[in-house]
């Protein structure tokens, strides 16, 4: 199986769903899309596909769940000038290699992802309501994220002064 990705919206999840012909949608904010239902996201279905897992497994929540790996992750706004967004990316953007060490992959579909070659990863949005920039920071180790995170605000802060 593989992953593909879109724009951020339910809307757009499930448009691209239904023209790949794919078995699952979602994002991580919880809008599950199961096209063998129907294309919309739906809360209730999710919790009764939960459910459903539960009782083919024969396994409790917790053993299921058990079996994940965790990540640290920070979801976080950074305010600015409505008027500096756009420098605040592009800035982003040429600085981005001189920068981080280890970039694997610059990916510009919604905002800018930044994948690294040891599986973090770090996505900066410009906010189309407020003035922020919203920022998403995976990584293995929580230092990790504590240093993309130090990293990306010192190059935002210096746009915005």
């Amino acid at each position: 199986s593989t992953v593909e990705r879109v724009r951020v919206g339910d809307v757009f999840v499930s448009t691209r769903v239904k023209e790949i012909n794919a078995i699952f949608g979602g994002e991580p904010t919880g809008p599950y899309i199961f096209p063998d239902i129907h294309y919309c996201p739906d809360g209730p279905l999710s919790a009764i596909k939960l459910i459903e897992i539960l009782q083919i497994t024969q396994q409790s929540l917790n053993s299921l769940t058990a079996k994940f790996p965790t990540y640290p992750m920070i979801k976080t706004d950074i305010p600015v000038s409505e008027n500096k967004k756009e420098s605040i990316m592009k800035k982003i953007e040429s600085n981005a290699e001189s920068s981080f060490s280890g970039l694997l992959n610059i990916n510009k579909l919604d905002g800018i992802r930044l994948t690294f070659e040891d599986h973090s990863w770090l996505l900066i949005r410009p906010s189309g309501t407020e003035p922020v920039i919203r920022l998403t920071i995976e990584a293995l180790e929580r230092e990790r994220v504590a240093k993309l995170s130090t990293t990306i605000k010192t190059i935002i802060t210096k746009v915005n002064s």
